[in-house]
């Protein structure tokens, strides 16, 4: 049969016509697999089921090793995650994966299972590299535990049983999360009495969990193991509870802990400066004085991390207070009222507790309790900040101050002040001291030893009032400018007021015209100052370096080396004074006093083996005044200068009639200024005395030999 062209082209406009196109046939309905399609199989044209044809393709298409994070972009997952990518139709048993895990290793699985209903099992997924199955540890029901979850095994951690018996030890329980809706509508994370209510466990606080103002009871011999948990809203009430890992703390507790130290931050402490931090330290107090049991050494320590934190009078009983570091634990208390007061129920010596690496700004530390070190801290001029002591065994050492105006202040204690320094460069007026001692007990006892000092217009150390029985002063180096003082000791009307010991100071300005600088100042209205020594101590360009007035007896100065003072090295207006032994070196200016040592209505002073070093001019008119010389005895103090007239500058008595019962070896000479005419009386009247008799209007001589004799 033959089709001629007309044919042909009949054909094509007939199926033009009447034919569509592929892309306008009908939208499919659902496949069941059943359908038929044609397809080529070797040459012919065959016809098979969808379901027959998906089966052999995916046999055909499936890698036996496949790579997850590549194939599907999926990085930083678990194995659960990635054998979860993979679909249902493309599992099969023994398919090896490789992906980049969560803890950022590539890693390889093969699933080991003989049916891919067991697909979701990890254990039956191999670690082809580390030899373990898909969960890395095989649960033994004693650390881990798999645990049924759908078509999953979950591993938790494993529970423990309290069974002494068989050696359990504590048991163990993780608490899990319990989340609910209280009654104001508020999802939280509840724990209830039921999830705590084991005796001998470890319970492991994972999450953060409210107590709905509740009182959850702790068994007896528990253990409160935060693992990055909180707990809040309610209290806890302890039964010797141990609390151990990062405490997490905003709920109230009672009963009894066993804590060593109280992290103030695991108690909701902020140290932002701004907040108030008072509650917070309020209750790790609570939980390290009020509740807790510990007789480890150490114990009973509030610890402050970094953070500058915001206080108002919180009472400190028995307790350390330990810094992070005084560089950056800030301490900020309100104006002139206590940060922290400090309190001691024993007197024993092993139980000193310690303030230390604290940086105060701002509020008073008062210590009203016994045996504290105060160390490492630092006090600065930014508000009203000082130590107030009234304790005993109280040490305060190691210590930077930079005060305003007093750094410690003192009254009945025995107190020891040593390596510390101190520095007042910008003192609001005169009338302050860095140690402002006042009104102590005849039972007290202080001691201030090597420390430095720097002053200007503040007083370094300061004694008034009634004074302590003992105080020694020792080693210190005493940097004074503008109308400072480096001690200054004023009795006023007090009797037997103890022993004083000034030994081994240095004390030092650069400016020898500032006549506002004084070393040593000594004063008492009335009654005796017994036993005070002044000994070996240095004085450079001090105005007046040694300075004691009426009221104070028994005086001994003695050893001390004075350089370039601006008037007398040592003036006296005591009884019974002491000067031994000293090195004056300068020239007085004589506008100011007219001697290197000046006794004014002084009793029986004793002068000698001083020793006097005169260089330049002008001349002083006596190395030794004296307005009285009753008793007195002056000798064997030589003179050394390049000026050949030093030799016979003398000692001056201004009136002779006081001079009774003198023991005098250096020229003696008596001025026309003498209120007295009365020749002095006595056996120990020295060869050679001279005065002038004003009545006479002519000079008088003793001769041991004649008597007096007329010029």
């Amino acid at each position: 049969m033959f089709f001629t062209k007309e044919d042909y082209q009949k054909i094509e406009k007939y199926l033009l016509e009447n034919s569509i196109k592929d892309t306008e046939f009908s939208k499919a309905s659902p496949l069941s697999g059943r359908e038929v399609v044609a397809i080529v199989q070797n040459g012919h044209n065959v016809k098979v089921t969808l379901n027959t044809l998906r089966d052999a393709l995916f046999s055909i298409g499936v890698d036996d090793f496949l790579n997850i994070s590549t194939k599907y972009n999926e990085t930083s997952i678990s194995l659960l995650q990635a054998i979860t990518l993979i679909p249902l139709e493309n599992r099969k048993p023994g398919q090896v994966i490789t992906f980049f895990d969560d803890t950022h290793k590539w890693v390889v699985y093969q699933f080991t299972g003989e049916v891919t209903n067991q697909w979701n099992n990890l254990t039956l997924w191999v670690d082809v590299l580390n030899g373990g199955t898909g969960a890395n540890v095989v649960p033994d029901n004693e650390d881990t535990v798999g645990v049924p979850e759908g078509n999953f095994t979950l591993l938790k951690f494993a529970n423990k049983e309290y069974d002494p018996v068989n050696f359990s030890g504590l048991a163990r329980t993780f608490l899990r999360k319990n989340i609910t809706t209280n009654s104001s509508g508020t999802t939280i994370n509840l724990l209830t009495q039921e999830m705590v209510n084991t005796p001998h466990t470890i319970y492991h606080i994972q999450y953060d969990y409210d107590l709905n103002g509740s009182t959850i009871n702790i068994p007896e011999g528990c253990v409160l193991q935060f693992d990055g948990g909180s707990l809040t809203n309610g209290t806890i009430k302890g039964n010797n509870t141990k609390l151990s890992g990062i405490i997490n703390i905003t709920c109230s507790g009672s009963g009894s802990f066993d804590l060593n130290r109280a992290n103030v931050k695991d108690f909701g402490a902020v140290g932002d400066l701004v907040t108030d931090d008072t509650e917070a330290f309020e209750r790790a107090l609570s939980f390290l004085t009020t509740l807790n049991t510990s007789n480890v050494a150490g114990a009973n320590t509030l610890y402050l991390p970094s953070g500058s934190y915001s206080l108002y009078n919180i009472d400190c009983k028995d307790v350390n207070i330990v810094g992070e570091s005084a560089l950056n634990t800030v301490i900020s208390g309100r104006g002139a009222d206590a940060v922290f007061t400090l309190t001691s129920p024993t007197t024993s010596m092993d139980k000193v507790k310690e303030v230390s690496g604290l940086y105060f700004i701002n509020g008073i530390l008062a210590v009203k309790g016994d045996n504290f070190d105060i160390k490492n801290c630092i006090f600065t001029a930014q508000g009203t900040n000082y130590i107030d002591v009234k304790g005993n065994n109280v040490n305060i050492y190691n210590n930077l101050f930079n005060n305003k105006t007093a750094a410690i202040k003192i009254a009945d204690s025995l107190v020891d002040i040593y390596d510390n320094k101190f520095s007042a460069a910008n003192a609001l007026g005169p009338n302050y001291a860095l140690i402002d001692i006042q009104n102590t007990s005849n039972s007290s006892e202080i001691s201030i030893r090597n420390n430095w000092f720097y002053s200007y217009r503040v007083d370094a150390v300061s004694v008034s009032g009634l004074p302590p029985q003992a105080l020694m002063i020792q080693g210190n180096i005493f940097t004074i400018y503008y109308q400072s003082t480096g001690i200054n000791i004023s009795l006023g009307s007090y009797t037997n007021n103890g022993n004083f010991y000034i030994h081994g100071n240095r004390f030092i300005s650069t400016n020898v015209q500032d006549k506002d600088t004084r070393g040593i100042v000594v004063e008492a209205t009335g009654g005796a100052s017994n036993n005070i020594e002044i000994s070996e101590n240095s004085f450079s360009n001090i105005a007046d370096p040694i300075y004691v007035n009426t009221g104070a007896y028994n005086t001994t100065i003695k050893s001390n080396h004075i350089k370039g003072a601006y008037g007398p090295s040592v003036y006296s207006s005591s009884r019974y004074t002491t000067i031994t032994d000293n090195v004056l070196e300068g020239t007085p200016v004589k506008v100011f006093q007219p001697a290197a040592v000046f006794i004014s209505a002084g009793i029986a002073p004793i002068i000698k083996g001083n020793v006097f070093r005169i260089t330049g001019s002008p001349l002083p008119d006596a190395l030794i005044y004296t307005t009285q010389a009753y008793k007195a005895i002056i000798t064997n103090n030589p003179v050394t200068s390049v000026n050949t007239l030093t030799s016979v500058i003398p000692t001056v008595i201004s009136e002779a009639g006081q001079a009774n019962d003198a023991f005098i070896e250096q020229p003696v000479t008596i001025p026309n200024s003498g209120t007295s005419n009365a020749l002095p009386e006595g056996n120990n009247i020295p060869d050679g005395f001279r005065f002038y008799q004003t009545d006479k209007g002519k000079y008088t001589t003793y001769s041991k030999s004649f008597g007096w004799i007329e010029d």
